[in-house]
Order: C-alpha cells, then structure tokens, then sequence
C-alpha cells in the first residue's frame, strides 16, 4: 500500500478523493493496491461493501473505520 502523501497525492490529482462513495476501481486508486486486492479485502477481510442497483461500491466513512480497525503498526 502506498503511503499517505501518495495516496493524497495520486486521488486528489484523480478527483476522488472528497467522494462519499466510491466503486471498485476509485478506492483502489485511493488505497494504492489493485482491484483484485479490494475484491480478496471484501472476500476475506470484511471490507464493508453496499450495493446499489447490481453495481457495489463503498462508503468513505466505513472504509476509513475498516482502515483503522485493521491496520498494522510496524514495530519501529
């Protein structure tokens, strides 16, 4: 994953980054990782997801909760 600078970086430049809800392909342009990694985080992980009409997308405020809950600090 990319870090913070990065990630503001690339999806300000993108436009999604004050987006309320975002499809597949915008939060893995937010997280920095690849769509497949966000559809294994949603498989596995638990990534909170809603769906409207057939399309599935994500919630900011519940990916910023996830994000929290299952980050990892490095023992540096």
């Amino acid at each position: 994953m990319k870090n913070a600078r990065e990630i503001y970086s690339v999806s300000t430049a993108a436009g999604v980054w004050n987006m309320d809800i975002y499809s597949i392909e915008d939060l893995a342009l937010v997280l920095g990782c690849s769509r497949r990694t966000i559809l294994n985080w949603r498989k596995e992980r638990g990534l909170p997801w809603i769906t409207l009409g057939r399309k599935v997308y994500f919630r900011r405020d519940d990916i910023a909760e996830w994000c929290l809950k299952n980050r990892k600090i490095s023992g540096d």
